[in-house]
């Protein structure tokens, strides 16, 4: 879908599937509207999708004119593991209207983007991500869900969550025990809530960095 030069490029009503082995690709500057609380774009499990803009020419998504509410839109789900479900300098305005802004089941790049209100979350990620950096999630009830422990070794530099209600990442899964795996918790400038706790079993090693030497350094001293 190149960028058309008009204030709104395309509107999508209903729910728009990318099936079979096709590719969509999203040019830079395209400003996409979709129609109602039940509009949004499925990935299915062979199909790509790839949205990358640029610092000057970004890719927005938002609802309708006439409802400029949080929620007045759906998601942007990918169900595909290809290379190429790339999101960069991509803008999602006030979708989530159900649960998530972006729901990803397969695999997916996402760099630079802004996800600028929710109902619930931000991000729903019951696949992987390839990369998460640098990226602003905001105005939701909660950022980041992550359904595996693992799925935080992903969770990249850069990232900023502000102005969500519960400020924080969650992560609703029990087992950590597969054996040979590490999981490194980084600092990503808010806690980690670990909804259903964690039990390490197995040869399964949980590392989790400190925020600086220097605070470790100094609650050790009131310690």
């Amino acid at each position: 879908w190149p960028d058309r030069g008009a204030g709104v490029d395309y509107i999508v009503d209903g729910r728009f599937y990318v099936e079979g082995n096709a590719l969509l690709t999203i040019e830079p500057g395209v400003t996409i509207m979709f129609a109602s609380t039940n509009s949004g774009i499925t990935v299915e499990e062979n199909a790509g999708l790839r949205m990358v803009g640029t610092a000057d020419k970004p890719i927005t998504l938002t609802g309708p004119t006439n409802n400029q509410n949080i929620g007045a839109w759906d998601d942007v789900v990918v169900n595909s593991n290809r290379s190429d479900n790339q999101f960069e300098y991509v803008n999602f305005i006030n979708g989530g209207s159900y649960d998530e802004v972006v729901e990803i089941n397969g695999k997916l790049s996402m760099k630079h983007c802004v996800i600028n209100g929710a109902t619930n979350y931000g991000v729903f990620v019951g696949g992987s991500f390839s990369a998460f950096e640098n990226n602003t999630v905001k105005n939701t009830k909660c950022p980041v869900l992550l359904t595996n422990h693992k799925q935080v070794n992903n969770l990249g530099a850069g990232n900023t969550y502000t102005n969500n209600t519960n400020n924080m990442i969650e992560v609703d899964n029990y087992w950590l025990d597969e054996d040979n795996v590490t999981v490194t918790y980084t600092n990503q400038g808010v806690p980690y809530l670990l909804k259903s706790g964690v039990h390490v079993g197995g040869t399964a090693i949980m590392v989790v960095k400190l925020r600086s030497e220097e605070r470790f350094s100094r609650n050790a001293e009131t310690d």
